[in-house]
């Protein structure tokens, strides 16, 4: 099997990602003590449990029915996801599956937990958000009647807010509400249905939160491609097998057409200023790598360079979401105010 072997379109999985990394990690323990794999796969079935142990035994099958661990991988009764296969591959290139297995998937391991801060970072002012926003909605559908009688029967003028209160009088709050899940049933039919690389792309341009995406994505990127230059695989080649091991759908069509750029004779630095979607940072250090023969140390400097942006990118939502949030939250506070107590005012000094 070639490194550019894998589907475009992800497989289905059957095994979680962290259940995946834990076969992986078995796979790269049981090469690092130089045990053969059938059996030690084997045993570490019984101590594993689970889809874990059920993956392992398929690969042991597989492994005594004379395939290889890459076509084993593929083979397999239980799904594995095909990034991670295209790890394996790449470890196995380099001739130190063990070590370079365990060092691959703790980057990856490390690029999930930084993602997941950023979430966790603003899974508060999110859901903050999103419950001022229906309890606004919720009182504009119960004052929203009142507010159009009280403004039709005194004939006043009203604020803005009043107005839009009004609007949902006639209405009632069924449009928002059906407009909001138009746009939450698009959202999940383009992620069931897209391409993976199309998907990626597109979450990569949401604003805050798409650079930390790509970030992440370029930095894993980056790791593995440090770790298989390092270890002598050919520029070309290397690329390949980052395209089959990344997450990341679209960067691996990226990775794929950087190894065709440089199996054309091109620099590697100049392809990536030129691609929209890396960093353009990354070409300077990826050019003084080339220059200076440390090639796998310009790599792993881009990489830390990277993962420092995410922190730092991290540390900011986090500062700004709060106050953010919470200026929203005085807005809504504000329109409710302006829509229903200025016009009640109004009516009770008719009558003074």
């Amino acid at each position: 099997m070639t490194a550019g072997s894998f589907p475009a379109e992800d497989r289905p999985d059957r095994l979680s990602e962290s259940d995946a990394e834990t076969v992986a990690i078995y796979l790269s323990e049981l090469s690092a003590a130089q045990l053969p794999l059938g059996p030690g796969l084997r045993a570490a079935a019984e101590e594993a449990g689970g889809a874990v142990a059920g993956c392992l035994r398929s690969l042991a099958d597989a492994l005594d029915r004379g395939r290889t661990l890459d076509e084993a991988l593929q083979t397999s009764a239980v799904g594995f996801p095909h990034y991670l296969q295209g790890l394996v591959t790449a470890a196995l290139r380099t001739g130190e599956l063990g070590e370079a297995l365990v060092e691959l998937v703790e980057h990856r391991r490390t690029a999930r937990r930084q993602q997941r801060a950023v979430l966790a970072a603003l899974a508060y002012p999110t859901l903050l958000l999103g419950l001022t926003g229906i309890l606004f909605l919720v009182l504009a559908g119960l004052l929203g009647p009142m507010m159009t009688s009280l403004i039709d029967d005194f004939e006043m003028s009203a604020p803005v807010a009043s107005l839009l209160f009004v609007w949902i009088g006639h209405h009632g709050i069924a449009p928002l509400v059906a407009g909001l899940a138009v746009v939450l049933v698009g959202i999940v039919s383009f992620r069931l249905f897209a391409r993976r690389a199309v998907w990626d792309w597109t979450v990569s341009v949401v604003p805050l939160l798409g650079p930390i995406w790509r970030w992440s994505a370029v930095a894993e990127m980056a790791r593995l491609m440090s770790s298989l230059v390092g270890r002598g695989v050919p520029l070309p080649e290397a690329l390949r097998l980052t395209s089959a091991g990344v997450s990341n759908a679209h960067l691996a069509d990226v990775c794929r057409e950087l190894a065709a750029g440089v199996e054309q004779g091109r620099e590697l630095a100049s392809l990536v200023i030129v691609s929209p979607w890396l960093p353009a940072s990354l070409a300077p250090i990826i050019r003084w790598g080339q220059r200076t023969g440390q090639l796998d140390e310009a790599f792993a400097s881009a990489a830390e360079m990277l993962e420092g942006r995410m922190r730092l990118r991290a540390a900011l939502l986090r500062a700004i979401a709060p106050p953010v949030v919470l200026f929203i939250v005085a807005v809504f506070a504000l329109a409710i105010f302006l829509g229903f107590f200025i016009p009640l005012v109004n009516a009770i000094q008719y009558f003074i």
